[in-house]
């Protein structure tokens, strides 16, 4: 499949992402919709990703050397722009981690 969008031309030889294009072409709503699902997944995976780094350097710091993980608590979080986000908030055995990076309600 083949692209022409002014000066870009943009081509495509995977079946399923032709396929894809050829559908969202035909239905713009459908692509803005999965366009719009793909960036909050991503948003919600890289969020999880920097909480859980967030995480580990809290647990590494010296005055928690007898705390560990435990678990997560689910919790839905909204964003401007992207709408809301499943994130998976990590907890600790003391119930002594605060998120810097999400807020606490």
């Amino acid at each position: 499949m083949e692209l022409n969008m002014g000066i870009i031309k943009v081509e495509f030889s995977v079946p399923e992402v032709v396929k894809a294009i050829s559908a969202f072409k035909n239905n713009r709503l459908k692509a803005l919709e999965h366009f719009s699902n793909e960036v909050r997944e991503s948003a919600s995976h890289t969020i999880n990703q920097l909480l859980n780094a967030e995480m580990t350097l809290f647990l590494g710091e010296k005055d928690q050397s007898n705390n560990k993980r435990n678990g997560y608590k689910e919790r839905d979080y909204t964003l401007k722009g992207i709408g809301t986000v499943r994130l998976n908030m990590p907890q600790d055995r003391n119930s002594s981690f605060t998120s810097s990076i999400v807020p606490k309600n």
